[in-house]
């Protein structure tokens, strides 16, 4: 269910930008791609240090910090009326990228050893299945309201975060009462 959304998210933002009240040339638009992946490796660095390492949080709890600032992230673009609002929705989005390496840790957690290789290519392909899903689904409904609302598909997006951090939150306590995990 995130990545659905997060791919959804990466590919919407230069449609979206491009529109008023954004209206980014191709150069502002290569300046936000540029910034938003040093952005999101020291969102990573600060993760793994704090919430690992330092703090010494569970991954799941981690899963759902990381799916809750995503969240955050997409809203804060769907109410933007100013770039510099797209520019700081890349803060909390930042955790985002700790997303896949604790879901596989934590998957890796969940299976037999011999059966970790499966659980990975089931997970690969599932990803993949969302990005054709996301497509369908993410970019239709921004077409049918990008001209009510410019932002109805980034706050459709958040929601469907909200859901996968209950979703999450659940396993949280599933795997912390059963001690699956670290």
């Amino acid at each position: 269910m995130d990545q659905l959304v997060f791919g959804e998210e990466k590919t919407l933002i230069g449609t979206y930008t491009r529109l008023p009240p954004f209206n980014w040339s191709k150069e502002q638009y290569a300046d936000y791609r540029s910034i938003r992946p040093i952005v999101q490796i020291a969102g990573m660095l600060f993760g793994m240090f704090v919430f690992k390492k330092w703090l010494k949080l569970r991954d799941t709890f981690v899963i759902c910090l990381t799916i809750a600032t995503l969240g955050i992230s997409l809203v804060m673009i769907g109410l933007a009326d100013s770039s510099w609002l797209i520019y700081a929705s890349l803060a909390p989005g930042s955790l985002h990228g700790l997303l896949n390496p604790l879901a596989y840790s934590f998957l890796s957690c969940l299976v037999e050893s011999y059966e970790i290789g499966k659980a990975f290519a089931i997970s690969s392909i599932a990803q993949k299945l969302a990005g054709f899903a996301q497509t369908a689904i993410l970019q239709n409904i921004y077409i049918a309201t990008v001209d009510w609302y410019q932002g109805f598909v980034w706050l459709l997006m958040g929601g469907i975060c909200a859901v996968a951090v209950s979703i999450y939150a659940y396993v949280h306590v599933v795997a912390k009462r059963e001690n699956i995990g670290s």
